[in-house]
């Protein structure tokens, strides 16, 4: 669902209002007994009706490529019946991103990303690790509980003409809480990527990576950075 963009104010700094629909009919359990015994919150599917806000600080010098500058967002959205969803929950992120250009060819990118889920939310809806944003190598929803906590790096570099390169490594985990986040059994992600400059003067790259976990290794396909 689209959402009119937040309001800026104090310079770089925005907040607005956040709704989130979503609305999820699990059709084929495929016999999977955590699902056909209806244990599972959500194993019949159910909708997701939440209200909530956003408050951003964006210095990146550009969207799609930064070179330098930072993006920083707080979100807080609250899930319930009283919006016709079906179940009561809320969910909290937080996004914290750093640019530094080494030469004018070269960037390090670095990421914090938490979020958590309070209340009595459908298993889908609970943080899941992995996929083609963060912690690159691992299928997203492998792992899924009430909190997430992940944190990448990116070397990216300018090879041949429209080409590039980049090299990244992450760690991350879930658990029940942020605590139960342990330092020495956190999950380790590798990997490298090709870059095709796509759009010239937005700096819009068409991006291919390929990241290696423990035991597991996932190729990605997409457009603009992954964070």
């Amino acid at each position: 669902m689209q959402i009119p963009p937040p309001i800026p104010f104090f310079g770089r700094t925005s907040g607005g209002a956040v709704y989130d629909l979503y609305n999820s009919d699990i059709v084929d359990k495929r016999d999977n007994p955590n699902l056909t015994t209806g244990d599972v919150r959500g194993a019949d599917g159910g909708v997701s009706s939440g209200l909530g806000f956003s408050w951003t600080w964006d210095t990146r010098d550009h969207v799609f490529y930064p070179t330098h500058g930072g993006y920083h967002q707080l979100k807080g959205v609250y899930y319930g019946q009283w919006l016709g969803g079906t179940f009561d929950f809320n969910r909290y992120e937080f996004d914290f991103r750093r640019y530094r250009a080494l030469d004018p060819n070269k960037v390090l990118a670095f990421q914090i990303f938490l979020q958590h889920v309070a209340g009595t939310p459908p298993f889908y809806e609970l943080p899941a690790l992995g996929g083609q944003r963060i912690m690159r190598g691992y299928y997203q929803g492998r792992y899924r509980d009430e909190t997430l906590f992940a944190t990448q790096v990116e070397y990216r570099t300018h090879l041949y003409k429209r080409l590039g390169g980049v090299a990244f490594a992450a760690v991350g985990d879930v658990g029940s809480r942020l605590p139960d986040v342990q330092l020495r059994e956190l999950k380790t992600s590798l990997g490298v990527g090709g870059r095709f400059l796509f759009n010239k003067a937005e700096n819009v790259n068409l991006r291919a990576d390929i990241g290696w976990g423990r035991g597991t290794s996932g190729v990605y396909f997409g457009l603009e950075e992954a964070f």
